[in-house]
């Protein structure tokens, strides 16, 4: 008969990497001494297990952080959506540190274990964390050998005992009294354990002790509280030491829009408004608003759209805090447009980009208005691609001079005309007479006679 698989994935230095330390900033997770160290303090010669005191007087700056467990539920939360690319059933264990997800079904969608592997190094690829696997008939099982045997892969209960036997019996997370008692009476390892009678043992340590070592074994049913995707995306890092530059700040800001872009996949959105907002202690809040009238859904593409917003201005100052907010997504797009399969989109793209470095009011378009007046007769809006509009049945030049220039040809110079304007009684009234004429140098002009003075003057080129 088969059996339910479930794959474990378990992050060591999870304190240590989320949020991502500051750049050239020693970090190391402690209480009185040190629990995890990162490469740059470990480098300095700070090892786990030091004293604290110890610590600081090696590195300075040294930024120190303490185990949260609220703060690790979180992380473990941020981190579920990259599972969820290979299972929709996926449930946390904050107290393991670990993302567990049942995979069965997964694996022959993948092509084995091993397509399952690879797509989930893929998937945790642009967190930037550490994480171990292991692959078990049972979740508490995955979890614990995730934990304590990462890579193992154990496909039948009947395989459980054995292969967790030879575990100090401590990582069977029983509770303080039962680890007690089991060390009092001599019990060191998990098959030691394991072979007590499980009468005495209830007896003993409780009824919730027996049921975990059951559920441990898949013995009874082990129903876990189902993770879903929150429906509004927010993610948040500070550090004790403050960014001073828009450099300092790209590699954190890789894993917050690394986070929106899985957000965004396992919802079948992308991206058309989203704010990052900066603070720190001398920074009040400082909003910046980028946005992607086509939608933007990939990692390079959300990333390059915010940096190049953020280049865009003005640095400003010394930042400790950073949040990034969701705004506004539109469906992702399932087929392709006539123009080929990208090639609305790279063309949107290419907009959304020059808006983020220019400016919104730097990049627009021109759209018909309710004035007969050339100089009045279209607006710009900030828009993405559209349909074009349709073209007018009036010759008119595309490019028109900012202000009418004087003209003094002569009347063999007029090609085509008149096309008489009058409008704007209620603002500048306007009374003219426009004609197609040759220039001088034999460029096409469009000039017009002022009727009320009865001068003439350039309004526009034909190209």
């Amino acid at each position: 008969m088969d059996v339910m698989l479930w794959l474990a994935c378990h992050f060591p230095l999870l304190a240590l990497e989320v949020p991502p330390p500051a750049p050239g900033v020693a970090c190391v997770v402690a209480d009185n001494t040190v629990q995890l160290a990162c490469p740059l303090a470990r480098a300095a010669g700070i090892q786990p297990g030091m004293r604290l005191a110890s610590a600081r007087a090696l590195v300075d700056p040294l930024q120190v952080r303490h185990v949260v467990e609220a703060d690790r539920a979180q992380a473990l939360a941020d981190l579920a959506p990259r599972l969820a690319r290979i299972t929709s059933y996926i449930t946390l264990d904050p107290a393991g540190g670990a993302v567990v997800g049942e995979v069965d079904g997964s694996r022959r969608l993948f092509g084995g274990l091993a397509g399952v592997r690879r797509v989930v190094t893929a998937a945790f690829a642009g967190a930037r964390v550490t994480w171990h696997p292991a692959v078990a008939p049972t979740p508490a099982a995955a979890a614990l050998l995730a934990t304590h045997r990462p890579g193992t892969v154990v496909r039948a209960t009947t395989d459980l005992a054995h292969v967790l036997g030879p575990l100090p019996a401590g990582v069977l997370r029983l509770g303080d009294r039962a680890e007690l008692l089991l060390r009092r009476i001599g019990v060191r390892t998990v098959a030691e354990a394991l072979a007590l009678p499980r009468a005495g043992l209830a007896r003993r340590l409780g009824l919730p002790a027996i049921t975990a070592l059951e559920q441990l074994l898949g013995e009874r049913p082990d129903p876990r509280p189902h993770w879903t995707a929150p429906e509004r995306f927010q993610r948040a890092a500070s550090w004790d030491y403050p960014l001073q530059t828009l450099e300092a700040l790209t590699f954190p800001l890789q894993r917050l829009v690394g986070d929106l872009a899985v957000h965004l996949a396992y919802r079948g959105e992308r991206a058309t408004a989203w704010t990052l907002t900066l603070s720190g202690e001398d920074l009040p809040p400082h909003a910046v608003a980028v946005a992607a009238a086509a939608g933007a859904g990939d990692l390079r593409q959300l990333l390059t759209l915010t940096l190049d917003r953020l280049g865009s201005q003005p640095w400003p100052g010394p930042v400790t805090d950073v949040a990034l907010t969701l705004d506004a997504t539109r469906a992702a797009p399932g087929t392709a447009t006539m123009f080929g399969a990208t090639g609305d989109e790279h063309a949107a793209a290419l907009l959304d980009r020059l808006r983020a470095r220019l400016g919104d009011a730097a990049v627009y378009s021109l759209v018909n208005a309710a004035d007969h007046r050339p100089e009045h007769a279209q607006r710009r809006i900030t828009t993405a691609l559209g349909p074009t509009p349709p073209p007018g049945t009036r010759h008119r030049p595309t490019w028109l001079l900012p202000s009418p220039q004087p003209w003094r040809g002569r009347p063999g110079d007029l090609l085509a005309g008149p096309e008489r304007v009058e409008s704007g009684w209620w603002d500048a009234d306007a009374r003219r007479d426009y004609y197609i004429a040759r220039g001088g140098a034999g460029e096409t002009l469009w000039v017009y006679q002022d009727l009320r003075t009865a001068a003439w003057f350039v309004h526009g080129w034909f190209g």
